[in-house]
Parts: structure tokens; sequence; C-alpha cells
């Protein structure tokens, strides 16, 4: 439910999304398809986590990554940039700002 309004408000600010993703297995496949400049995953998906997506789509696709959560510090986040939930628009366009500018491509 989260996903979609997500990918609305991405798409508001004139960003392109090209899937919005459940479940672990979903989102790996997805990345490998599209190879997107940046995923935006959230720490607790269906059928598994964001950070074994994460891993998952780094192993197939450099990509750079940022994570959102309710409940997780930053130091749990492998090479990403974390935006906590709930956030306003303004924290989410910062967070990607800095994913791009500063985060290394996984691979």
């Amino acid at each position: 439910m989260i996903g979609p309004l997500l990918a609305e408000t991405l798409v508001g600010l004139g960003y392109e999304v090209c899937g919005v993703e459940a479940i672990e297995a979903g989102a790996a496949s997805a990345a490998a398809l599209h190879r997107p400049d940046l995923t935006i995953v959230d720490v607790n998906l269906a059928g598994g986590s964001g950070l074994a997506a994460m891993a998952s789509i780094a192993r197939v696709v450099p990509v750079r990554h940022l994570f959102r959560s309710g409940h997780t510090r930053q130091a749990d986040m492998p090479g990403g940039v974390l935006l906590t939930k709930p956030f306003p628009v303004a924290d989410l366009v910062k967070a990607i700002e800095r994913a791009v500018a500063t985060t290394a491509l996984s691979a």
C-alpha cells in the first residue's frame, strides 16, 4: 500500500518510477530487468528483508540505494542512505539527493 503512494509522490516530483515491488524476490528481479539509477528499498519486505533484497540486487546490477525504515539506525544500513519513516516529502528529496551524490554503486 505504501509503495504505490511513494511511487506517485516520486512521479509528482519528476522522477521516473520503473517498478514497485513488495517482496524481496520481486525487488531483485525488477532491478535486474530495469537497471534503475537508484532503488528505494524498505527494510521490511514480505518474503524477506530489504537488506537481503539489496544484497541480491547488488550481485546482479550495480545500483545506488536508499533504505527506508521506521525502526532502524543508519549504522545498520550497509552502503546506503537511511530515510526514517514517517517522513515529509522534503526529507525524501534530500535523501535521494544524498544517495545519488554520496553512495557508491553496489556491485
